[in-house]
Parts: structure tokens; sequence; C-alpha cells
């Protein structure tokens, strides 16, 4: 038994609306993280505060920039003090955070502060709804339970689009970040009634507790023999459980830079600038501001959404994560290219279509390989032992390759145009494929890695 941890319970349920409301209760941070990146764009383009271009991209970042804290140690803090409560936790900072900059922002200083802490929020999320969902759903259906994460997010970046635009004649920055309020409320009471993770309980010698919230929540008959010897197995890897350092060991060493680089290469596409910025990429183009809310609402918002539906319930249990980051990259490094050259090539009313349709085409591609596979992958290729800390290594890089797009974008347009900025990221994402296509090992139907073995 040592080595093949076996944990088959889960997918011996039946439980079908548990397993939906795990997913719903896990992933709605997604929604109100996406509420919140969705409508900085907006809010940014009428806020009162005077902002200069470097301060308007820290603004942007703010949330992604908390987030960097606090997604290297959300797996530590997870392993030690379990999935649900860390869950609830982020829940009330999401409550909190829009209200506070509705009515506490004074300065460039206060709101920067609001939104780095719901990034620390965030980065906890992030890490820690992938890994609950996939503990907690059955393995045939873990892509598509785990990219819920990503369809709560469009969802609300969707409706944060269209919101900015009807807000923003009044010029109601306020009004559009006190909303966000409302779904992180409902997610908080959703959080408490879910259960525990029974892989964390038993990690943690929680036998009887384990147990409970197998029969009671998922229905199962528990085999007490087995459950204490998965105990066992688990109390034996605790005594050498790896740290930070392991992580880096010989053994792990290749998974731990496919975690960087690939947290980097989904980034480095240039999706946050296109989305949390779209506003002001149509202002640029001559557009006004509340045209501009209007324009990002139809191609980024619309974007965003459609293509997270087919690709979550048809396509990620399918071509598995691998080929879902291959179709992607090639996808996004295509638009982006003949996008800029659109932007070099073409005036007035036809630059403004050709840029609605690539960035739709762009985000498109982004949603069907990146946006899904995103929350499947970091858990897929990690092992228990050190699934927290793999997954918080994979959301880190994100993190910080999130913040430097997002706080530099609004300067590289400044300083040498939309259409060569579309162009350095394109480059990068010529190189994530390759880099995919190469490293990325191939995960599809293979069940979560209980012990300390590797990948095939």
């Amino acid at each position: 038994m040592e080595g093949k941890i076996r944990f088959p319970y889960i997918d011996m349920s039946n439980a079908s609306m548990l397993f939906k409301l795990i997913a719903i209760s896990g992933a709605l941070g997604g929604f109100a993280a996406g509420y919140d990146l969705g409508i900085i764009g907006d809010a940014l383009n009428v806020i009162s505060i005077k902002l200069t271009d470097a301060e308007i991209g820290l603004a942007g970042s703010g949330l992604l920039l908390g987030s960097i804290f606090s997604s290297f140690f959300a797996g530590d803090i997870s392993d030690r003090l379990g999935r649900k409560w860390i869950l609830i936790f982020d829940a009330i900072i999401f409550t909190i955070m829009p209200l506070l900059l509705a009515l506490a922002t004074f300065n460039f200083a206060t709101f920067l502060t609001w939104r780095i802490i719901e990034g620390f929020a965030l980065g906890m999320d992030n890490v820690l709804s992938g890994i609950f969902i996939a503990e907690m759903v059955p393995t045939p259906k873990r892509n598509s339970y785990v990219a819920t994460q990503q369809l709560m997010t469009v969802i609300a970046q969707f409706s944060a689009f269209w919101i900015g635009y009807a807000l923003t004649p009044l010029k109601a920055w306020q009004l559009m970040f006190a909303l966000g309020a409302i779904p992180a409320f409902i997610i908080l009471l959703l959080r408490i009634k879910i259960p525990e993770s029974p892989r964390w309980l038993l990690s943690k010698g929680r036998v009887e507790e384990a147990k409970e919230v197998l029969v009671k929540f998922f229905k199962v008959n528990v085999n007490d023999n087995e459950l204490k010897i998965i105990h066992q197995a688990l109390e034996r890897e605790s005594k050498r459980q790896p740290s930070w350092k392991d992580l880096f060991s010989s053994k792990f060493i290749k998974y731990a830079i496919i975690a960087i680089f690939a947290g980097l290469f989904m980034q480095f596409s240039g999706i946050n600038a296109f989305v949390f910025y779209s506003p002001e990429i149509f202002v640029n183009l001559g557009y006004s501001k509340v045209q501009a809310a209007f324009m990002s609402g139809l191609s980024t918002g619309v974007a965003l959404l459609w293509p997270v539906i087919p690709a979550q319930f048809y396509l990620i249990d399918r071509i598995g994560t691998k080929n879902a980051f291959l179709v992607g990259s090639a996808g996004m490094s295509t638009s982006g290219i003949i996008g800029s050259i659109f932007l070099l090539s073409l005036k007035g009313y036809q630059l403004g279509i050709s840029t609605i349709i690539t960035l739709f085409i762009f985000i498109f591609f982004f949603e069907i390989g990146y946006g899904v596979a995103l929350w499947s992958f970091s858990p897929e290729i990690f092992p228990t032992p050190i699934r927290g800390r793999g997954t918080s290594l994979f959301m880190g890089a994100d993190s910080i390759a999130g913040t430097i797009v997002t706080a530099t974008f609004p300067v590289l347009l400044s300083m040498i145009g939309l259409a060569y900025t579309i162009d350095i990221y394109a480059g990068i994402t010529l190189i994530a494929f390759m880099f995919f296509l190469k490293f990325i090992p191939n995960m599809k139907g293979k069940p979560l890695l209980e012990g300390l073995e590797t990948p095939e």
C-alpha cells in the first residue's frame, strides 16, 4: 500500500447534487474575483482620483500583486488548517473589500491597499479551489468540475463589463465596486454548508470525521479497515512530508519547472491586459468612454463567456489539459499576429471592426485552452503530498506574470503602441506552444496521484 494510496470512495458515490454544490461553492470564488477583475477597466476609466499611467498599471494589477504573496504559502496553510475554513476566510475578504473600495477610498494609496488585501484572498482561493474540487469529485468528471472555476470567473467578468457600461455614463465607479459584495456574501453562505475534504481529514488522522463525511454527505459504504490502512499510509508519508526544498529535488524538479513556466506563459499571453484594459484599448482607438465600455462588453465580455461552456462540458475531458494548452497557444499566437497587422494597416471603421474580431478570436482560444485547463493542470501533475506546494508554485508564477503584464501594459501602450505590444505577447505565446508540446505530461483519464510517485 505504501506509495500507492487508493481513495476509491468519491468515485463510488452517486451524490451528483453534492458534487455540483461542491464545485459551485468552491468555484464561486472565481465569480467574486472575476467580477472585481472585470469591473476594474470601466472603473478606472471614470474614477475621480487622478492617476498617472504607472499608477493606472498598479491599480489594475493590485489584486494580482496581493495574490503573489498568498499563492506561495496557500498550500501550506490549507495542509495545516484544512480546505473548507480557508475558503470561508476568502469569502469574507471578498465581501468586505468591495465595500471598502466604495466607501473608504480617498486616494491612490487607499485604493491600492484594498485591492492588495483582496488579492491576498484571491491567491489563496486560486490555489485551494482547484485542489478542493479535485479531491471531492469523481475522477471521470474531475476536469469538468474543476473547470467550473473558470466558468464562474467568465460569467462574472461578462456581468461586470455590462454593469460597467451601464454605470459609466453616471461615472459611478464606487457603485461598480460595491455591487461585488453581493455575490461574495452568497458565496460565504454556501461555503459554510460544504463538508471538509475527507482526504485532508484522513491525512490529519481524523478517521472518524472522514468516515462521517463519507457516509453522511457522499452516501457510500465505508470499509473501516481500508480507511485505517489509508490513514497509516498517509501517516508514514507525513513523517517524510516534502518541504519546498524537496519540491526542487531531483525527483520533482521537472514538475516544479513545468509549473513555473506554465504559470508564466499563462499570463504573458497578454490575457489580463486585454481583459482589464479593453475599455482603454477602445478609447485609444478613438472611441468615447461610453462607446468604449459598450465595445468592451460586446467583444471581450461575450468572448470570455461562451467558449467556456462547450470547452468545460464537451472538450476538456475529451482532449485533456495538454492538448487544450496546445490549441489555445496556437490560436492566441496566430490571432495576435493578425491583429497586429490590422492595427498597422487599417484605419477608422475597418480598424474598429477588425480589432473586435481579432480580440474575440484571441479570447476564444484563451478560454477553450488555457482558461479551462488552468484549474485542472496543477492538481493533476502533482501527487498528494506536494500538491499544495506544487499548486502554490504554479499560481504564484501565474500571479507574478499577471502583475507584470497588468502593471506594464498602460506604459507599453503609450511608449510603443498597441500593435507592437501585441507582437510581444504573440511571440511569447508561440514559445509557450513549443514548451507545452515538449514538456507537459498527458494526464487525460488518469486518477489523481495519491502517493509520491510521478506521472509517466
